[in-house]
């Protein structure tokens, strides 16, 4: 149904936030990121 897809999506945008939120708080995690994925490239 739309209200489950909706909900879904509203549930990932949610964990996104808490992405961006702690590499933004811990610069070195957001290296580390960058740098594992420049390995699997």
């Amino acid at each position: 149904s739309f209200e489950r897809a909706l909900k879904q999506s509203l549930e990932r945008v949610r964990i996104s936030a808490r992405w961006i939120e702690s590499i933004r708080s811990e610069p070195n995690l957001a290296q580390t990121v960058n740098e594992l994925l420049q390995h699997d490239m």
